[in-house]
């Protein structure tokens, strides 16, 4: 497969996880949801393909390279938007505490994280790959290195100790993170008939398997039976990662790949959108769809806001040199 191709699946691969999100989310409104079985079905997998896709993408940095790289690209974005959300709460949310929104932002953040719930992620995520190249480069042997991670995994899971910057959740996650890094070193070769049977097979086989274990959630770390959550996420994560393969040879589908590619916008700004589109009326499809556009308008801001830091700081590294 083509550079350009490989990219566009992984974009679409991430905007079918984000849209689940969003869907996830907009479940918790009081009056508009898509029902309980399909909350179900998506906490089994929808936030663990974000951890399999970027162990399959990770790179074996230098760790000052390393950590520049994820404090860049995670923990500078989570301050931004966690600032952003908080003005956006002040104007449109009644009854918004701005002292207990920070105290949540700088410590225990996937606990009640009112609006902006989904940043845990970004933490979560960036202390997955901290605590992955360092286990990485001590463990050489691989299998190894997967039994250590599913034994803190284990280990977390019944002591569920709480640690800031959602370290916790990181715990349960870098072992579907250590299965994305292998898989994308092992990953077989597969042409169109084959990666649509093995899309589908496992699609079923997730299906079945993943309303046997209940409702999941990977922030509060709620796992009825741990084991068949890992085994539920990655077969679930696996198929939606060989259909999107397949329908990349097929089609360019520019709008959901546009949502893949700016996938943090989306995830940082879902809930705070979420919270005013029910005035629109309508139900659970109508908001998604309301809620999409919203966010996609907002990303493009976003965008073009970004492209201003550059210019700023060019102007006054400017600034400071007439001076000298």
């Amino acid at each position: 497969m083509a550079e350009v191709k490989r990219f566009e699946f992984i974009d679409l691969f991430k905007a079918i996880g984000i849209i689940f999100m969003v869907m996830g989310h907009i479940n918790y409104l009081p009056s508009i949801d898509f029902g309980d079985k399909f909350a179900d079905y998506i906490s089994a997998f929808h936030m663990p393909m974000f951890f399999f896709i970027s162990g399959y993408l990770f790179k074996n940095y230098e760790f000052k390279e390393l950590l520049k790289r994820k404090y860049n690209s995670l923990i500078k974005p989570y301050l931004y938007f966690g600032f952003l959300n908080a003005l956006l709460c002040i104007l449109l949310v009644h009854g918004f505490k701005i002292g207990t929104y920070f105290e949540k932002l700088f410590f225990f953040n996937n606990r009640h994280l009112q609006v902006a719930g989904a940043l845990w992620f970004l933490t979560c995520l960036f202390f997955v790959n901290i605590i992955f190249w360092y286990l990485n480069s001590k463990i050489k042997n691989k299998y190894l290195l997967g039994f250590v991670l599913l034994i803190i995994a284990v280990a977390e899971y019944y002591l569920k100790i709480r640690l800031p910057y959602s370290i916790d959740a990181a715990l349960f996650m870098l072992l579907v993170f250590y299965a994305g890094y292998v898989f994308k070193k092992k990953e077989p070769n597969l042409n169109l008939k084959q990666e649509l049977a093995v899309g589908v097979s496992l699609f079923v086989i997730s299906f079945i398997f993943i309303f046997k274990n209940g409702h999941c959630n990977v922030r509060a770390y709620e796992y009825p039976n741990l084991l068949l959550f890992y085994f539920n996420a990655l077969t679930a994560t696996l198929a939606y990662f060989y259909l999107s393969k397949l329908i990349c040879n097929f089609v360019s589908l520019k709008p959901l790949q546009y949502i893949g590619k700016n996938s943090l916008n989306y995830l940082a700004l879902n809930q705070i959108v979420i919270t005013v589109t029910p005035v629109f009326g309508g139900g659970a499809f109508l908001c998604l769809m309301i809620d999409l556009i919203i966010m996609t308008v907002l990303s493009e801001i976003v965008n073009n806001v970004k492209k201003f830091y550059p210019l700023i700081c060019e102007y006054f590294r400017g600034l400071r040199n007439l001076t000298k």
